[in-house]
């Protein structure tokens, strides 16, 4: 195993995460912070420009070598174990959470863009930790070790790998021939949308900084707690349709984000996921719209449609946005809301859960089945996109449910043991383990995890973290097969 490459690398993508917090230190100024904002991020940069020194020294005469899938796995967790530990830092130097097991907590939330948050109310903290918070949020949509490949050609070797280890979904898909190009593109259609979403917020009345920072949640389907007071605060149809369009598109695998403006609506049109992504959206949104007007719960059958379409766009998403208390709607829409917590969004998206083409997947492979017992001499083969689906991807599919469900019981065990309810600990399990933040029982929009038992707390550190990565990065180093060679 090669430890010293990939810690070296590893405090490389330490450092840009780092630089990423000259930001918030500008944030700082233009507010008119005290000299406690500012230490809450030079020290932590300061610390991370030492260990990446360290890691430079001691390793200079090392060359860069390639990286199989193995250690793509090792540093992608190895990398956000340590960039959660970084970003808690400025919330524990500014005094926004006085304790490590908090901060770490609220870090590893905003990397793997979940979106729950301890700070529920934003105003009681500086300006530059909320801005910070959104940050991580966006940084982490993408991912760091991507931005890294982007950045550093020389890891086009392995860079492949390391991108598949940390891009969700069952298949990482080149678009030029390196893989720091495919990388680039992928960054900058991102940034594109990032762009776009400020510029149109912009126009709809927000601040500049409610605006970067709601954009920063919402592109990266992260949707911090805090958010949801600023939306409710403005208020507005226009607001909320561009936060809905634009969660509805962080949804979307980011090659075909790239197509579609590259132009390329052919290879759009033809996605089988994309086709079912949205036909659940559409049709969901028309159920639970149709049920908030038909039974009064809000004014009007475009009001009702305008809060359907942005809160089933938010779970299926899973940015966690909430402009109204869902609990209080129709147990049919709630359960709607909460089939689409499960199902999630496109792979390779900034999305959770478990995601639609797995859904898809499963559903051909029982038909299939269903097929076998009418006809057992037949052959049956599953294709999406009009393109045979490899017996590995089908068996991956199958086990990555399995492994969901189980992780989710567990965790939901756990959490029951800090004196929860069944409904609660299930719905907090949910909430972490597919990154949506948001959930039902007692865990409603405005849930705080503040009060929470430290082991759980930690616990649920560690689901986010197996959310995000999808389970095999992580689980696979806990198999003692991994260190043998």
């Amino acid at each position: 195993m090669q430890f010293k490459a990939i810690f070296r690398l590893a405090s490389l993508i330490l450092l840009i995460l780092a630089g990423f917090m000259l930001l918030s230190v500008v944030v700082a100024f233009v507010y008119r912070e005290s000299i406690r904002s500012y230490v809450s991020f030079l020290a932590p940069m300061g610390l991370s420009i030492l260990f990446f020194a360290l890691m430079s020294f001691f390793t200079r005469k090392e060359r860069v070598p390639h990286l199989s899938m193995k250690h793509g796995f090792l540093l992608v967790t190895v990398t956000w174990l340590l960039a959660s530990s970084l970003g808690s830092l400025p919330y524990l130097l500014s005094g926004s959470i006085p304790r490590f097991t908090d901060a770490f907590f609220e870090a590893m939330a905003g990397l793997t863009t979940t979106g729950i948050s301890l700070i529920d109310d934003p105003s009681r903290v500086q300006r530059s930790i909320v801005f910070w918070q959104s940050m991580t949020h966006w940084i982490g949509g993408m991912g760091m070790v991507v931005l890294t490949v982007a950045l550093f050609p020389f890891l086009g070797f392995g860079g492949l790998n390391l991108m598949k280890a940390e891009i969700p979904g069952h298949e990482v898909m080149k678009i030029t021939a390196k893989s720091s190009g495919t990388a680039k593109i992928l960054w900058g259609v991102y940034f594109f949308f990032t762009i776009t979403q400020i510029f149109l917020l912009l126009l709809g009345g927000m601040t500049l900084f409610d605006a970067v920072n709601s954009t920063f949640v919402t592109v990266a389907s992260g949707g911090s707690g805090g958010m949801n007071q600023i939306l409710r605060i403005y208020d507005s149809a226009y607001i909320d349709i561009v936060v809905t369009v634009f969660m509805l598109l962080s949804g979307i695998n980011f090659q075909l984000q790239y197509k579609l403006l590259a132009r390329r609506f052919r290879e759009v049109y033809r996605d089988t996921e994309l086709k079912v992504y949205l036909g659940i959206f559409f049709f969901a949104s028309l159920l639970v719209g149709y049920n908030l007007f038909s039974k009064n719960i809000l004014p009007g059958m475009g009001v009702s449609l305008r809060y359907a379409a942005f809160q089933v766009t938010s779970i299926m998403s899973t940015t966690g946005f909430s402009i109204d208390d869902y609990r209080n709607w129709p147990y049919f829409s709630q359960f709607i809301l909460f089939i689409l917590l499960f199902i999630g969004a496109c792979s390779g998206s900034s999305g959770g859960g478990i995601k639609v083409i797995r859904i898809v997947t499963m559903v051909k492979m029982s038909l299939n089945e269903m097929r076998y017992l009418i006809r057992p001499r037949g052959v049956f083969s599953i294709f999406l996109n009009d393109k045979y689906l490899r017996k590995n991807i089908i068996y991956d599919c199958s086990s990555l449910v399995f492994l969901y469900l189980v992780i989710f019981i567990i965790v939901s065990f756990i959490v029951t043991l800090g004196g929860f309810n069944l409904i609660t600990s299930m719905a907090i399990s949910i909430a972490c383990v597919c990154n949506t933040g948001a959930g039902f029982g007692t865990l409603g929009p405005d849930f705080s995890y503040g009060a929470l038992p430290d082991f759980i707390t930690w616990t649920l550190s560690f689901a986010m973290l197996i959310g995000r990565l999808e389970i095999y990065s992580v689980l696979v180093l806990l198999t003692p097969s991994f260190w043998k060679s």
